[in-house]
């Protein structure tokens, strides 16, 4: 009798639950109605098959028969089943699903968790299986907060990652809950002006402000002065200052008087709306033997920006040592500095002297002075030697007020855009920017056929009598530039492809040597580079042009054996190129080899067959390099 209150099982329904889960409700279910055991095997099937229901009965009978379900234990009929309802899925592809998940948006740790001990259960991790959950909550929470703790703390098990994973997560959350109390209430702030409450007619004058959430973007990081962090979260929380040598703030903020220099504060407005943002201004002492840089090498960071305000260096050539040396005009810099991978690339091996100098960053850090150099600097007609101070690093080379005291420099010419310079390149090298059928003047094109080969001739194709005028007309222009040249007889011929252009004025004719020339000549294997080759020496350049070349194969003639092979027959008669045409095989490998030959050790120009492509990291380089591209092609 108490059994029979045990209440009962639900039909099998796939689409509400799944198999395995079944199984086990049922075989709870046969352990609460006492049918456990060898002695109760028929029964436990009787059960099972009378509470499956009809549907999955039907199944049943198919995926075993001819065999009928009573012939079969309760063991055998849920192996069946299994096998049909949850076959076992491969090891690498569940490996694959475990460490693809990661936490979703508004999904707690806990069900995080869940979801990853649900995937593992046919991963076969073994023994290991603590670790990879481990692992995986660590690489997929996508919280930096817990990630930053669980990465911090040293022998982290599986069940120390679940309990700081879920106690940060309930903290943050706490968090939010009182800043969004905090924010629904508002203080009343009384302004008051010599230690007294200032009254306006009537009543007092007052202002209501929020307060300030913690984490919020407006407030300030009294350990790095930036905005959008915790002080708790500050990643200079560890951090020595150099002013105070105190820990757990930068020299920057520093609230302790500055030593060796003096500073003055300041705001520069960042646009109309936006917080003002503190700068300091860095003030020589002028009794001291030691000078400071206030920005050298790029190792300030720019505490506000101007918008629309940036102005581009200033950038002057100077020859150091007979070496070109492009350097950046800073009248803030006492001394002219050169960073030590910039000498060894100029000097390799030279030997520095020592000096006492020191150099400050414009954090009050140290910079690491390295020694310093007597070069011989020329400018124009000047030529004086200098002293040169080498530091640690990587940057522009600095030309201060030291060496600005002694070269005078012509900033009439300075201040002259390049764009002029480059104007004047250009009509020097006017001819090869004129309209028209350029002509490579290297030697003429050979296309080489196997000798034993009979030649072909195709008829001309008939042409719709509406593009009849049109075709005439190019034909009558190519002869006139010299590109075709009128023949009346001809052991090859090739027909035509006419093409309208988008203005459905002109028409492009090209010849089809797939029937003729092409599969008998002899290819031009040259090697035509690759994109990903061109972007990877592109990608060191600061300067980039391309010139296109019009016509380009066109631009290279042809012997007079190559003229008999390339023949197209039209419909006014036979006409022969003059001029390498576009569609034959070899044209892509002869005009890469040609232009390849042409330019070949100019620095910073590639070549990808009718574009020219000049890379350089100075705007001094990139001109010399397009005059002697353009000294070429003239």
């Amino acid at each position: 009798m108490a059994t029979a209150l045990l209440g009962h099982i639900e039909q099998l329904d796939p689409a509400v639950e799944q198999w395995t889960q079944y199984v086990e409700r049922l075989e709870q279910f046969f352990v609460a109605k006492d049918v456990t055991g060898e002695d109760n095997k028929e029964k436990r099937r009787a059960t099972f098959l009378s509470v499956m229901g009809c549907d999955a009965y039907n199944l049943l009978r198919s995926l075993i028969a001819p065999e009928k379900p009573s012939e079969k234990s309760f063991e055998e009929l849920v192996a069946v089943l299994s096998e049909h309802y949850s076959p076992k899925p491969t090891e690498v592809m569940q490996r694959y699903w475990f460490n693809s998940r990661s936490r979703k948006e508004g999904e707690s740790v806990a069900d995080y968790v869940a979801q990853l001990r649900k995937l593992a259960e046919f991963c076969n991790y073994g023994n290991s299986l603590d670790k990879m959950l481990r692992d995986r909550l660590v690489w997929g929470v996508k919280d930096p907060s817990i990630q930053k703790k669980l990465l911090s703390e040293p022998d982290l098990t599986l069940v120390r990652a679940i309990q700081i994973a879920q106690s940060t997560e309930t903290a943050v959350k706490n968090l939010r809950e009182m800043d969004s109390n905090l924010e629904s209430k508002s203080k009343r702030v009384q302004y008051a002006a010599d230690g007294k409450r200032q009254q306006y007619g009537k009543g007092k004058y007052e202002r209501t402000v929020r307060t300030e959430q913690r984490g919020n973007s407006g407030k300030e990081c009294f350990r790095c002065g930036r905005l959008g962090h915790n002080e708790q979260d500050c990643f200079h929380k560890e951090s020595v200052c150099h002013n105070c040598k105190g820990r757990g703030h930068l020299a920057a903020v520093c609230k302790k008087p500055k030593t060796g220099a003096t500073s003055r504060r300041g705001t520069i407005s960042t646009g109309a709306g936006k917080r003002r943002q503190p700068v300091r201004q860095i003030i020589e002492d002028s009794e001291s033997d030691e000078d400071a840089l206030a920005e050298p090498l790029g190792l300030v960071e720019e505490v506000g920006s101007v918008k629309g305000v940036y102005q581009p260096p200033i950038l002057v050539s100077l020859h150091l040592d007979s070496m070109e040396v492009m350097m950046e005009v800073d009248t803030g810099a006492s001394l002219s500095v050169m960073s030590d991978k910039q000498c060894n690339k100029l000097w390799p091996g030279r030997s520095l002297k020592p000096t006492s100098v020191k150099l400050e960053a414009y954090s009050k850090e140290p910079l690491k002075v390295m020694g310093s150099l007597d070069v011989k600097v020329g400018y124009e007609q000047q030529e004086v030697k200098l002293p040169l101070i080498i530091v640690k690093g990587n940057g522009p080379t600095l030309l201060g007020r030291d060496w600005l005291k002694v070269i005078k420099l012509n900033w009439s010419r300075i201040n002259c855009t390049q764009a002029s310079a480059l104007h004047e390149l250009i009509e020097k090298y006017a001819e090869i920017f004129q309209s028209g059928l350029g002509t490579f003047k290297g030697p003429e094109v050979a296309i080489e056929a196997d000798p034993e080969t009979t030649p072909r001739f195709c008829k001309a194709r008939q042409l719709p009598y509406a593009m009849r005028n049109i075709v005439e007309k190019e034909l009558d222009r190519l002869v006139s530039e010299g590109t075709l040249e009128k023949v009346e007889y001809a052991d090859w011929a090739a027909h035509i492809v006419a093409v309208l252009k988008k203005d459905k004025k002109a028409v492009r004719i090209c010849g089809d040597f797939r029937m003729t020339v092409n599969p008998v000549s002899k290819l031009m294997r040259y090697p035509i580079p690759k994109i990903e080759d061109l972007f990877a020496t592109l990608s060191k350049g600061k300067l980039f042009t391309k010139l296109d070349l019009a016509q380009a194969y066109q631009q290279l003639k042809l012997n007079a054996k190559a003229k008999e092979l390339v023949v197209i027959n039209t419909h006014k008669g036979l006409f022969c190129y003059t001029r390498l045409p576009f569609g034959i095989s070899s044209a892509p490998g002869i005009f890469q080899k040609v232009m390849e030959d042409l330019l070949r050790g100019i620095r910073g120009v590639l070549v990808y067959i009718d574009d020219i492509l000049i890379s350089s990291k100075s705007e001094t380089e990139h001109l010399q390099a397009l005059e002697e591209v353009f000294g070429s092609c003239y």
